[in-house]
């Protein structure tokens, strides 16, 4: 199997190896859309403000009124259901 897999790979262009990367990149992309609309708004705040605004818990914690523990314990899950998502 492994030898397999090694003929695979030299026989493979690089440029041919990018393009599956970017392909695989852009359905996740696609399939991470489509599911964020799913979330529910707590789940949201935590996906928009804290992962991909750099926005601290604790600093949202105290905007939404809400403990920082409970927030890690959403991020936690919200980052399990995202894998599954993209998984998929």
């Amino acid at each position: 199997m492994k030898r397999k897999q090694r003929v695979c790979e030299r026989s493979t262009n690089m440029d041919e190896a990018y393009d599956l990367g970017e392909e695989a990149d852009w359905n996740n992309l696609v399939v991470l859309k489509q599911e964020v609309n799913k979330l529910s708004k707590m789940e949201q705040v935590i996906f928009y403000d804290h992962l991909l605004s750099n926005k601290k818990i604790t600093e949202l914690a105290a905007e939404y009124g809400t403990s920082r523990r409970t927030l890690t314990r959403l991020k936690h899950d919200l980052l399990v259901k995202l894998r599954k998502m993209l998984v998929k």
